[in-house]
């Protein structure tokens, strides 16, 4: 790139020449090749040279006799006397100009050489090639890596066992009881992990550990909190919904009208319901949430105690522990109303 365009000329006149033997085979180069024989050397330096020689004059050499006179010698062989001419001095090309002469005159030999041995590709799609290859590579390494960690059947195996309604209930009541967790179980320092200088930011420093004080599980205020929220949250929702369960009583219905013989009218409906009984859940979730909001609005909004079973003070410390209070226990309540009407349809 530092070349100019002379100089680049220059260069590939002498490339080419020295290697006539292997480029001297291809069609492409004949037409260089065959002026390059009629001449006797590179144009670019015939016309340097050229340009070198003309800035030159010559000069009339003076004669010897006395006076300082030239004298010229005609066809008669008579000499004759001629005036002498001032001397021609030589006029020299200014410093720009001879340092371009000598810089022409030079070729970048060994910086061809060195650029004719790096390699290169034939065409783009060679590289496009490569980079597939090693894309394609690189992926199977990590696709191979990812599967000798068995995380892809622990997480189908997971996906299963969560995608039911009793499962999203379970985790609704699991968020529930971590709220109430801090309010029962308040947690104590237990004792420090030392940092480590030469670790991350994070571990860097010294690390308090606090845990819940199994203590107060001697206290009553440890059981009055639980005994509310395990009645209206669990114990009495759980008591409805088996009593009330829609879902027994659908299916012993199909079961009566496809397994029952023809000769034992009687004992059908009780065959039913224990085929029934031993296909659907014990606890209806439908039920189960609709009898927990209504309980929630009851006893947190309404101020109802179920004929003196539950304190105010109790009462009010659950409230205060649940996430987001009474709202939140509704908000639950729906949304396990919401997935079990859902997976109703799909069962259809």
């Amino acid at each position: 790139e530092s070349l100019k365009k002379v100089e680049l000329e220059v260069a590939l006149d002498e490339y080419l020449r020295k290697n006539e033997l292997t480029l001297g085979k291809h069609s492409r180069f004949n037409p260089f090749y065959t002026r390059a024989s009629h001449s006797s050397g590179s144009p670019v330096k015939r016309e340097s040279q050229q340009a070198t020689t003309s800035t030159t004059t010559t000069t009339t050499t003076p004669s010897t006799s006395t006076g300082g006179a030239n004298t010229t010698a005609t066809s008669d062989g008579e000499t004759r006397a001629v005036a002498p001419k001032p001397r021609s001095r030589r006029v020299t090309k200014p410093a720009a100009e001879e340092s371009l002469s000598q810089t022409l005159a030079r070729t970048p030999a060994r910086a061809l050489a060195s650029a004719s041995s790096i390699p290169l590709p034939p065409s783009p799609a060679v590289i496009a090639d490569a980079v597939d290859r090693r894309t394609a590579s690189l992926r199977r390494r990590m696709s191979s890596a990812y599967a000798s960690t068995g995380l892809t059947p622990a997480a189908h195996s997971w996906r299963d066992a969560l995608s039911t309604v009793s499962a999203i209930n379970l985790v609704l009541l699991s968020s529930e009881l971590w709220g109430l967790r801090t309010e029962v179980l308040p947690s104590r320092y237990a004792f420090t992990i030392p940092g480590l200088p030469s670790a991350p930011a994070f571990l860097a420093h010294d690390t308090p550990v606090y845990l819940p004080d199994l203590f107060h599980i001697l206290t009553s205020r440890f059981w009055n909190p639980v005994w509310v929220w395990s009645l209206i949250g669990l114990l009495l929702p759980a008591a409805v919904a088996w009593l009330f369960n829609l879902g027994l009583k659908h299916r012993s219905r199909g079961s009566s009208s496809t397994v029952t013989p023809v000769y034992s009218l009687t004992a059908a409906p009780a065959a039913a319901i224990e085929v029934a009984a031993a296909t659907a859940p014990g606890v209806d979730p439908l039920i189960f949430n609709l009898a927990k909001a209504v309980l929630t609005w009851a006893v947190y909004t309404r101020g109802a105690r179920l004929l003196g079973l539950l304190g105010d003070d109790s009462v009010a410390r659950v409230r205060a522990a649940l996430p987001a209070g009474e709202v939140g226990v509704l908000i639950g309540a729906g949304v396990g109303v919401v997935v079990s009407l859902y997976d109703a349809v799909l069962s259809k």
